[in-house]
């Protein structure tokens, strides 16, 4: 299975990135180049001071190997995704759609309905409430019960981190689907594929972080989330879930088009 490649340089030096024949050659201050071909790559994800060369990321285009940038705190700058020289059944759905009047009152109604299910399915497995299923008093709820292990800062730091690597995710399945970059990001300014699929599933990346958050009440006064020792073990937390959230985005995906062919 390809692998994410995370190349952070928040809290150390800046790294180079050129294209080195089919790989990445990466180049950290003091270290020897390491290669990371892109026929193992299923992401990258940016963070901090990284100077890309032109042809790097015109051949991670080609390769439909998806870039996401993040900010300083986690949030997303920007993608970097490729075009799809033939649309998709799927992407072909997706633009059909955009062209109806009434496309973001329904998408509305399908997004509600799709976040509302991950989020029952989240409060039944930790035992919360079920008198109020709203999206920001649940997220409040699952912080109380986080924050018993770390400071609010650190949980709010720790999803927002993963929240970004989630959409690198998104991003990669979305391509292997053969979907535009255009139809997800671009095709409608109100829209964003990548971003909302990442919210709705998201809901379960909580498990995940409150692993990250026990391991690092255990080591509070040495690290946190914004250290590197602290920025791996969310990482690894991380990847160890996105079998599973490969899988829910997979069914997710395939229900959106079977949803989106009931317009056309």
């Amino acid at each position: 299975m390809n692998r994410a490649l995370y190349l952070d340089a928040t809290a150390g030096s800046p790294l180079w990135v050129r294209r080195d024949g089919p790989a990445l050659s990466v180049r950290r201050p003091g270290q020897a180049d390491r290669l990371y071909p892109f026929a193992r790559l299923s992401r990258i994800v940016v963070s901090g001071p990284v100077e890309w060369e032109t042809a790097a990321l015109t051949e991670a285009m080609e390769q439909g190997v998806p870039v996401v940038f993040l900010g300083r705190h986690g949030h997303v700058r920007g993608y970097c995704l490729g075009a799809q020289p033939r649309p998709s059944g799927l992407g072909e759905l997706i633009e059909a759609f955009l062209e109806r009047p009434d496309w973001a009152e329904r998408y509305a109604d399908w997004y509600r309905a799709a976040e509302r299910r991950s989020v029952l399915w989240v409060v039944r497995r930790l035992r919360l409430p079920e008198d109020d299923l709203r999206p920001g008093t649940v997220r409040k709820r699952i912080d109380l019960l986080l924050s018993q292990h770390v400071p609010l800062r650190q949980v709010h730091r720790g999803r927002a981190l993963m929240q970004g690597w989630h959409q690198g995710l998104v991003a990669g399945l979305f391509a292997a689907h053969g979907v535009s970059g255009g139809a997800l990001v671009g095709r409608r300014m109100e829209l964003n594929l990548i971003a909302d699929f990442a919210r709705i599933v998201g809901w379960e990346l909580n498990f995940a972080l409150d692993r990250a958050c026990r391991w690092l009440a255990k080591r509070h006064r040495q690290t946190s989330f914004d250290e590197p020792k602290g920025r791996r073990r969310l990482v690894n937390e991380f990847e160890g879930w996105t079998t599973h959230l490969r899988d829910r985005h997979r069914r997710l995906i395939d229900g959106l088009g079977v949803w989106l062919g009931g317009f056309v």
